[in-house]
């Protein structure tokens, strides 16, 4: 009969069912190597034989559920049950499947793929009532220092009940395989540092043992610890294993004193000071960042003196070293040329811009001066024809020296007049005019241009004024000058070449 043509039958027995039957056949199994107590690690191989199945309801076999006990792991299996039809091609390992029918999960273990879609829940099961399914699988033993029973049970499951029949008629009855015990072992736990330490005053110890999966630390490992104080210490990390196993590591700790360190102290520098040398006491340590010699360049910056004792503890002592600028080159402001005629001529104003806080350092012709401002009247010697050297540096509010900024003001003879005897009105902008140039005012300023025959062609009408040729050709003229500087008079001529 077929399991559809099955189910008017299947109902109509449901209804007068009261509780669910067991369906297995007759179960056995082997077990390889016997023994009494097995050592930790052991392999374990247990094979287990079904003969016949009562097909409660079509209630066809879906599957073998291994479960072990705790002192067993590893569950392994070896090879699938042979079908009704002699070839195994349905049996799947799963660690876990759940019935499209009851919601049931079961796992893991070996389960029938009638589909071959890998979920043996949405299916039926193995169809036969007087096959023998057999298959075999390993099992290994824990390690734990506890002694325990070792077993294994192996549940037979109806497609009713893990499968997608709708009747769930075959109850789950699972069949229990006693092995024997473990041999239990003796547990420590394995440091994986140092069980004893130094470290100095300030620092930290890390402190472990190995890590035993499943396993409990107290109070933690690796326990990390900051030591403030100096002394002798004992710290412990203890293990429990899953099993229940427990064994405690002790740790010994020096804690060693740091030693004294102390940087010499620095005055506040300027940016162009020369390189300083760094001391720190106790000598023999390291400087950071720039080694033990500081250029000011650099600018300002924290410096770092690291020293080291024969312990191996260290400490660092810092300091800031500032910087200051120096003041730039100043541009000094005032005449660098005078026509010596009277006193007024000579006493001129010089003046650099001003920076607050700054003071100011002037010389005149290798002579200082106690004024300290940024501006000076100058009373320039009575010579004529003669540079006068004048010079001024600044020290700012740091006390800081910048270059010494320099100008040159020449005295000029009084009453000096200059007539060119050429120029040449091309264009060029390059003694384009013809004009006469004096370092003072020349009163009754008279002055005209003649050409070789005597006819005036150019009349001045001032000092200012200037010949630019006009329209003349190449030629020489003469030029006639009358006039007054200070108390004498000027009565000059001469001659003068346009060139184009």
């Amino acid at each position: 009969m077929s399991k559809i043509k099955f189910l008017l039958v299947s109902l109509i027995y449901l209804v007068g069912l009261s509780s669910y039957p067991q369906c297995v056949g007759d179960q056995t199994y082997t077990v390889s190597p016997v023994m009494v107590d097995y050592p930790s690690g052991s392999q374990i191989q247990i094979c287990y034989t079904m003969n016949g199945w009562d097909t409660q309801l079509s209630n066809w076999v879906e599957g073998f559920e291994v479960s072990t006990s705790l002192g067993l792991s590893n569950l392994t299996p070896i090879d699938p049950p042979s079908d009704c039809f002699g070839d195994g091609d349905g049996w799947i390992w799963s660690d876990m499947i759940t019935s499209s029918n009851t919601g049931i999960s079961a796992g893991p273990g070996w389960f029938y793929d009638l589909n071959g879609n890998g979920n043996p829940g949405d299916d039926f099961g193995d169809n036969g009532n007087n096959c023998i399914w057999s298959f075999c699988f390993l099992v290994e033993v824990v390690d734990t220092c506890y002694q325990m029973p070792l077993s294994v049970s192996i549940t037979v499951g109806g497609d009713g009940t893990w499968g997608s029949w709708v009747n769930n008629t075959c109850a789950l009855d699972p069949f229990n395989i006693s092995l024997g015990q473990n041999e239990p072992t003796e547990f420590e736990s394995t440091p994986t540092s140092s069980l004893i330490d130094s470290i100095c005053v300030g620092g930290s110890t890390v402190n472990s043992i190995l890590e035993t999966p499943g396993s409990i630390f107290y109070p933690n490992n690796p326990i990390i610890q900051y030591w403030n104080s100096v002394g002798s210490y004992q710290s412990f990390i203890a293990e429990e294993t899953e099993m229940g196993c427990v064994d405690t590591i002790y740790f010994s700790i020096l804690v060693l004193d740091t030693p004294l360190v102390n940087i010499q102290p620095i005055d506040m520098l300027c940016s162009q000071d020369n390189v300083v040398s760094l001391l720190g006491d106790p000598i023999g340590g390291l400087w950071f960042p720039f080694g033990d010699q500081f250029d000011p360049e650099w600018g300002s910056s924290w410096v770092y003196y690291l020293y080291t004792n024969q312990y191996g503890c260290y400490n660092v002592d810092s300091t800031y070293i500032g910087v200051n600028p120096n003041p730039e080159i100043l541009e000094i402001n005032g005449p660098d040329s005078i026509v010596n005629c009277n006193n007024s001529d000579r006493i001129n104003n010089y003046y650099v811009p001003l920076t607050i806080g700054s003071s100011y350092y002037w010389n005149l012709n290798g002579i200082d001066h106690d004024i300290h401002s940024n501006s000076i009247i100058l009373d320039l010697p009575n010579i004529s024809d003669n540079w006068n050297y004048i010079s001024v540096y600044e020290i700012n509010q740091f006390g800081c020296v910048g270059p010494k900024a320099e100008i040159m003001t020449f005295s000029e003879r009084c009453g000096e007049v200059y007539v060119p005897n050429t120029f040449s009105p091309n264009g060029d902008n390059w003694n384009d005019v013809f004009k006469v140039s004096s370092n003072s005012s020349i009163d009754d300023f008279d002055m005209g241009i003649y050409d070789r025959f005597g006819s005036l062609i150019y009349q001045f009408e001032d000092q200012s004024d200037f010949w630019n040729g006009n329209n003349y050709s190449n030629d020489v003229y003469i030029y006639r000058l009358k006039g007054k500087l200070y108390d004498k008079f000027i009565n000059k001529s001469g001659s003068v070449t346009l060139l184009r």
